[in-house]
């Protein structure tokens, strides 16, 4: 009985901790997106109303147009391959979790209606 509570209270603390890391990373990848979209925004209203000029006439501004929206998009890739490798830790050590439990269920001659 004892086992069982602190699994479950070990199951369950993972999943809150992985939750909470699941949720930061989802804000901070909307939070990027949504400041790097402005500012590309921003950059070329200004580009094209203040100073009247058409980005497709311009070489360089453009240039840099497009790498400030290729340096977002790579932070952006790169916080999904984290938010990915969490959800996939979270995953295996549920899996874990789980085989641990089922093995001391077995062990204990507990039996498990699935």
């Amino acid at each position: 009985d004892e086992w069982k509570k602190k699994a479950r209270d070990s199951v369950h603390s993972a999943r809150q901790a992985a939750n909470f890391r699941n949720l930061m990373l989802e804000r901070k990848l909307s939070e990027l997106s949504m400041t790097g979209e402005k500012k590309t925004a921003a950059m070329a209203e200004i580009l094209q109303k203040g100073a009247k000029i058409d980005l497709r006439s311009l070489d360089q501004s453009q240039v840099r147009v497009v790498d400030v929206v290729n340096e977002r998009n790579d932070r952006v890739a790169l916080l999904r391959k984290e938010l990915k490798r969490v959800k996939d830790a979270h995953a295996a050590m549920l899996d874990q979790h789980r085989a641990l439990l089922d093995e001391a269920k077995n062990q204990a001659g507990v039996k498990t209606h699935n």
